[in-house]
């Protein structure tokens, strides 16, 4: 059974809008959620993942889109497998969170962090933005690791914006 089916989460108004948050607590690498995609475009917005080198789309079911980011995430986002996996054990009250670099190579709306994590990278625009020391903290979804494979972020930024 996955948190979808079984409606273990809520949403809560946070400092950044909307969270989801566990209703109970939670083993880690359990499938949370399977995931499908909307409609996709070709350039990423407020709340799209990337799915491919061009390609982003809105993950459903719709509560997946009040997944916010931390730069210590509980989550992980897997654009191939089509799930939502937790990363360590989430206790009953605690945010549910992803690194959205993690699946976004340059970022529509960039922000500055506020999750006040101990390894915070501060301005979160994408994984094109930040340095290999900083990604490969992360599990990284296949399409963002994938693109870093190439070695070269010049060369991958002009192939994101193609």
């Amino acid at each position: 059974m996955t948190l979808q089916d079984a409606a273990e989460y809520e949403l809560v108004e946070n400092a950044v809008g909307l969270g989801v948050f566990a209703k109970r607590s939670l083993p880690a690498q359990r499938v949370l959620s399977a995931m499908e995609f909307g409609p996709s475009r070709t350039q990423p917005w407020r709340h799209s993942i990337q799915i491919a080198l061009h390609e982003h789309a809105e993950p459903l079911p719709t509560y997946l889109r009040y997944l916010n980011h931390s730069c210590d995430p509980n989550l992980f986002v897997d654009v191939r497998a089509k799930q939502v996996i937790t990363l360590r054990p989430i206790a009953t009250g605690d945010e549910l969170t992803f690194f959205y670099p993690a699946t976004e190579w340059r970022m529509q709306s960039p922000f500055t962090c506020e999750c006040r994590r101990e390894h915070c990278v501060g301005e979160i625009r994408g994984a094109a933005e930040l340095p290999a020391g900083v990604l490969q903290r992360y599990r990284l979804s296949p399409v963002i690791a994938e693109m870093f494979s190439f070695g070269s972020t010049e060369l991958m930024i002009d192939l994101a914006i193609r």
